[in-house]
């Protein structure tokens, strides 16, 4: 265990322009200081680069001393007005494992992200050095707790503490971590090594184009280098960078709504499909986003193209084995890593200078703590790697090897038929790829093979439970399935993603194509991805009705993580003519695609599903129903009524007296909402009512009452007998446990109350409604809510807190697809989308300050007033 201390001058490239050659005098000084400051307190400089040293202290208490004394050094130093040299200094303490002349392994990459993350003059430490010194500081000297931050090594985040002592500068900006960015970049369990020059050059590249293209086979850490870019230039990118998996995206139509997902926003309302949502979205954002296994969705290029037209402070990362080929595109091969110094003459003094080397001897100490490199095995690690070819995949499969074999062996059993072997038609390089793949799986056992094969049904990964169910038994393996998967972890071809909280498997797209060739070659394909559709049409139907109670948003934010695996359920159902499975999962599915606003898409899925023949009537007619509301929620409602009624003649026909309630509710407000308002409703809903009192269906109940507040209001115009109906539909929904009822229920009071100049009463019921809703983060009622914010500040005469609100409900209308809060009876007299955008000078301002609102800041300002109500 040792403490590495890493150090460089901040703004070292400006100083060079800005000195010339008085540059040169400058940097011999700075080095002197540094350099003396390390060797009088007994450290070892490891090696220098540029202005930045690397130095390695037996004792963590030496390397801070050594830290403090250059800091000090630097700052008596007199230097040019135009030179004078602030370095940034971090120390970690940790694993010091030599590979040659060099340090390897993740705590030197931990050290040098810690230092880079600190500003000129500051110097910071890691957790473990902090320990190790806290009891034995200097006089004067102290420690500030700057808290736990994400480095731009994508792994854990790390504690962090900086240097108080006399004479240094103790204030100084947030550290430079991506904590300071919004960003969803995925935690690494690996670090990132070599690369420095494809790092530097593709950062150079991202300066002066918008879209940079990373090409290369498969393996060849395309989407490793794009993450470490994203990372390096966050700060370049105030509105955040993002990653997009396109892995499990398949049809092109995805890819607008899979970037507006990943963004947070809903992919598509009723005037806008998903590509149109794109443009308009981020067109004021500065925004980088990682566009990550393009290949198979080259067709989808026009998007991108159209998305950074329309947004011109906004970049694109894309990893691809094809270029897209669009306007503005800078296009990068990524090479294997170097394999420099690994000639027939190799010395292991020379070995580290290998970037191939460097990644097996990081890699293999994951695996093997007490490995390194030695005289005798240094030439086999240079020969393994060259016989790679250095691609990054194949390396760190075969490392992985460790576990059970010597490197010796490893070698031997590379030999010449397994790497010459494979498809001749592809490139040498992808061939080394899956010859490594291959023979990775050739060294599995029957038991490991199969569930190697079957894993490759998921699309965007699985949890367990799915696992076990689609894969499994373990007597049909013939081995422990968890035992099993933990091996296909072990060897690098399954990867385990989400540590902490609910464990999800994930295998990446490389391997899951030679995976999934291995399945199509048994005979058990057709009947796992059966196991897989049917897995997913129970999940998605055991959480149907949970969208509807107290854990909704729980329950939506996993079934957003499982629609990859919906979504090739689905597709796979109907193209193999199981129509029944492509039913129940449209039927299951569709509270889902509205709430989350993937209304456009579900349209496409759902018409496709309906147009095939066959299928069980009571999955048809839930489908019907599903349809009908994805077409009532796109504004479609000409439609609505046609629908309905065939849902309901088929559930008349099927006999269900739960389902022809069901029915009977949709289809009556189909009849008061539509083009042609019938009283006709009413019967509908005594029949309903009826049908649901004999069952003792307490929710059912609620519906038709919520449902029959809304006929009398609208057909009839009794409001006060509306407010009964509502009232009782509360208490039923309370009683029954459904939130979602509630929080309509209380929605439909309080707009009564408030027609009615009963600002206290619809104030009351508001403040309860939102709070829920938001709770829930279900924008639709948020929307409804924040609309009857308005029309209460416009009752108490406070046009400009109405005029805000009115700015920040129709955002989100706009972002979520609620145009019901446009229907005569929700529309907010004076704050209409057309008489708000037609504001102009003093009067528009409070409206654009609403429409800038996101949702909590919006959810907030409704909640918070007025207080005079």
């Amino acid at each position: 265990t040792v403490t590495f201390l890493f150090t460089d001058i901040e703004g070292s490239t400006r100083m060079v322009q800005a000195l010339g050659d008085a540059w040169v005098g400058v940097l011999e000084a700075h080095n002197r200081v540094i350099g003396g400051a390390i060797t009088a307190n007994s450290g070892v400089v490891v090696k220098t680069e540029g202005d930045s040293f690397f130095a390695v202290f037996a004792s963590a208490l030496d390397a801070l001393r050594a830290a403090l004394h250059a800091q000090h050094g630097l700052i008596a130093h007199p230097w040019p007005a135009d030179g004078v040299v602030r370095s940034r200094m971090g120390l970690h303490t940790g694993l010091g494992v030599l590979g040659g002349s060099d340090y390897v392994g993740l705590d030197v990459h931990r050290a040098a992200r810690i230092a880079d993350a600190a500003h000129g003059g500051q110097i910071v430490l890691s957790e473990p050095t902090a320990i190790l010194v806290e009891r034995h500081l200097p006089e004067n000297v102290d420690l500030r707790d700057l808290g736990k931050h994400r480095l731009k090594d994508l792994s854990d985040p790390e504690a962090i503490f900086q240097i108080v002592a006399p004479g240094l500068q103790i204030e100084f900006p947030l550290l430079r971590t991506l904590d300071a960015i919004p960003n969803n970049l995925p935690k690494q369990l690996t670090s990132f090594v070599g690369r420095e020059r494809e790092l530097e050059e593709a950062l150079r590249l991202l300066e002066s184009s918008r879209i940079l293209t990373l090409t290369g086979p498969g393996g060849t850490g395309k989407t490793r280098l794009s993450l470490q870019v994203a990372a390096e230039a966050a700060a370049d990118f105030p509105d955040g960078v993002f990653f997009v998996d396109l892995a499990p995206v398949t049809d092109v139509e995805v890819v607008p709504s899979r970037v507006l997902e990943t963004l947070g926003m809903p992919a598509s309302t009723r005037d806008e499909s998903p590509v149109m949502r794109l443009t308009s979205q981020l067109s004021d954002k500065g925004l980088l986003l990682v566009l990550d296994n393009f290949e198979q969705l080259l067709d989808a290029a026009p998007v991108v193209a159209d998305m950074l037209r329309a947004a011109p402070r906004t970049k694109a990362i894309v990893t691809s084995r094809a270029p897209l080929r669009i306007g503005g595109e800078q296009e990068m091969p990524v090479p294997p890593l170097g394999l420099q110094g690994l000639g027939p003459a190799v010395v292991n003094e020379d070995l580290m200078e290998s970037e191939a080397v460097r990644l097996f001897a990081d890699r293999a100490m994951a695996v093997r703590p007490d490995f390194h490199l030695t005289a005798a095995n240094a030439p086999i690690v240079g020969e393994l790697v060259r016989r790679l070819d250095g691609l990054p995949l194949a390396i760190e499969l075969v490392a992985s090897r460790l576990r059970l074999l010597p490197v010796e062996q490893i070698l031997d059993r590379l030999d010449a038929r397994m790497l010459g072997s494979g498809s001749v038609d592809l490139p040498e390089r992808q061939r080394t790829i899956e010859n490594a793949i291959s023979w990775s799986f050739d060294l599995l056992s029957g038991t490991e093979q199969m569930l190697f094969a079957r894993f490759s049904v998921f699309s965007g990964g699985a949890r367990l439970d799915e696992v076990e169910q689609v894969c499994g038994p373990d007597e049909e393996l013939g081995g422990d399935l968890l035992d099993t998967l933990s091996k296909l972890v072990d060897h690098s071809l399954i990867q385990r993603i989400d540590p902490e909280g609910h464990p999800r498997l994930h295998m990446l797209l490389v391997i899951r194509e030679h995976a999934m060739g291995k399945l199509e070659q048994s005979a058990e394909a057709d009947e796992i991805r059966l196991r897989h559709a049917t897995a997913y049409t129970e999940f998605v139907e055991q959480a149907s009705p949970e969208l509807l109670r107290k854990d909704r948003k729980e329950w939506l934010d996993l079934v957003e993580e499982e629609h990859d695996n919906i979504r090739a359920a689905l597709d796979w159902a109907k193209a193999s003519g199981q129509i029944d499975l492509a039913l129940r999962l449209c039927a299951a599915s569709w509270r889902f695609w509205q709430a989350r606003g993937h209304l456009h898409e579900a349209r496409r899925l759902v018409e496709g599903v309906l147009a095939c023949e066959g299928g069980d009537p009571r999955f048809r007619a839930r489908a019907l129903e599903a349809w009908g509301g994805l077409l009532w929620w796109l504004g479609e409602g000409e439609k609505v009524l046609d629908v309905y009624r065939e849902a309901l003649d088929v559930e008349r026909e099927l006999g269900d007296p739960k389902q022809i309630a069901n029915a009977l509710y949709n289809y009556s407000l189909a009849l008061v909402f539509g083009s042609n308002p019938s009283e006709q409703a009413l019967a509908a809903l005594d029949e309903a009512e009826e049908l649901y009192r004999g069952l003792g269906d307490i929710g059912g109940l609620g519906d038709v009452e919520w449902a029959k507040g809304n006929a009398i209001a609208f057909l009839l115009g009794d409001y006060e007998q509306s407010s009964i109906h509502w009232q009782r539909s509360i208490d039923y929904y309370r009683r029954a446990g459904n939130e979602f009822g509630l929080g309509w229920g209380l929605y439909e009071v309080g707009a009564i109350a408030r027609r009615l100049n009963d600002n206290a009463a619809a104030w009351q019921a508001h403040t309860q409604g939102l709070s829920l809703f938001a709770g829930h983060r279900d924008v639709t009622g948020v929307v409804m809510f924040i609309s009857l914010a308005a029309g209460i500040a416009i009752n108490l005469g406070d046009l400009g807190r109405a005029h805000r609100l009115a700015g920040a409900f129709h955002s989100l209308r706009l972002s979520s697809g609620t145009e019901i809060v446009r229907n005569d009876l929700n529309r907010i007299e004076g704050l209409e989308f057309e008489v708000m955008e037609a504001l102009s000078g003093e009067e528009a301002i409070p409206y654009r300050e609403g429409r800038a609102m996101g949702f909590d800041q919006a959810v907030q300002y409704a909640l918070a007033g007025p207080t005079d109500h």
